[in-house]
């Protein structure tokens, strides 16, 4: 019995090594529209509704800071 185990351990180890499984990420994409407007959307078109714009100077100085709108949209 101890024997039928160790095999069974071992040959669920191999088939879990080597059968990789697949990672799917969401791609953000930032859309410049027109000056001083953005769209911040996933490559399947959703936004996130977590998301934080942070709008900088040449010098590193923080212009402005928001979130987006209804629609993904910062203004």
């Amino acid at each position: 019995m101890d024997r039928l185990f160790i095999i069974s351990l071992l040959l669920l180890t191999i088939i879990l090594i080597t059968n990789p499984s697949t990672t799917h990420a969401h791609r953000l994409v930032i859309e410049p529209l027109e000056p001083g407007e953005i769209r911040v959307v996933y490559d399947d078109s959703r936004f996130s509704t977590g998301t934080t714009v942070t709008v900088y100077v040449v010098n590193g100085i923080v212009l402005q800071t928001g979130g987006l709108d209804d629609q993904g949209y910062f203004r």
